[in-house]
């Protein structure tokens, strides 16, 4: 390569420099404005700021908030991103800044006390335990479980409704019926019979009662406690069947029987009438 080959491939470099310098210049000397400044300054201010809710006003429309360090002590309009009620009026609200604009707040949201949300009621809440095998599902008033014509309904009173067009009731085990008194009515004839079941004695943690629908049948009482149930002939007394009981629980509740068997037969002449 000849010098005036290596003087022109220099000038040609010296030229490419110049035109990249005249084209980053301006960015690299631009003069950096007072709006500028404040702008950089008010990225390192303004941030996530903890402010209160002082007020809303217009209907619900409008927020007012206080914050630290804001211009001033009067409460300043905020827009948000969250549901605000009026038992969220002291709380602590979580602000960020449009634009960084310190008079220009959002309310990101409300801030939980240690007392816990604001609110006069639970809210409704489903609730899955730990180890998945079993699921809380809670609700205000009512709770309704509906596929087609079946449904099962839960009421805050304590009432259960199980409705379909055809209800089967199945147990590989024992099914029972329990409550103060049972009634079954046939809509079709208009028919209802009704079970009760009058209760003859207690003993410790022992019920021993009728049933209504036992007069046909020998002399007879029913025990139960809690979901465990037995049934006793009386004259004499020995076990017809038992569910949950252990053996020396029976055995204690044949004593028992024996003890009140006077008490027992009056009572079943008095309520079946023989």
């Amino acid at each position: 390569m000849s010098n005036q080959d290596i003087l022109e491939t220099d000038a040609e470099m010296m030229l490419e420099e110049e035109l990249d310098n005249d084209i980053l210049r301006p960015l690299i000397e631009r003069e950096v404005t007072p709006a500028a400044r404040k702008v950089a300054s008010d990225n390192v201010q303004m941030g996530v700021i903890v402010g209160e809710l002082i007020a809303i006003t217009e209907e619900g429309r409008v927020a007012m908030v206080c914050y630290p360090g804001q211009n001033g002590a009067a409460a300043i309009a905020a827009r948000s991103t969250i549901d605000l009620y009026g038992k969220h009026i002291g709380e602590q609200v979580v602000l960020m800044f449009e634009g960084n604009d310190p008079e220009k707040p959002i309310i990101m949201g409300v801030l939980q006390g240690k007392a816990g949300w604001p609110q006069d009621k639970q809210p409704n809440q489903v609730e899955v335990d730990a180890d998945g095998e079993r699921m809380i599902v809670t609700a205000k008033e009512q709770l309704v479980l509906r596929c087609g014509k079946a449904s099962i309904t839960l009421t805050k009173a304590g009432k259960v409704l199980i409705k379909g067009s055809y209800v089967l009731s199945r147990s590989s085990g024992v099914n029972r019926i329990k409550g103060g008194s049972v009634q079954l009515i046939d809509g079709i004839c208009a028919n209802e019979w009704k079970l009760s079941m009058p209760t003859v004695l207690r003993v410790g943690p022992y019920r021993f009662f009728f049933y209504s629908g036992d007069r046909d049948e020998p002399k007879h009482i029913h025990v139960e406690r809690e979901d465990n149930i037995a049934k006793f002939w009386i004259d004499p007394v020995r076990l017809q069947k038992s569910g949950g009981f252990s053996r020396p629980e029976i055995i204690r509740i044949m004593n028992i029987i024996e003890e009140h068997s006077q008490q027992i037969t009056e009572a079943w002449h008095e309520y079946f009438g023989h």
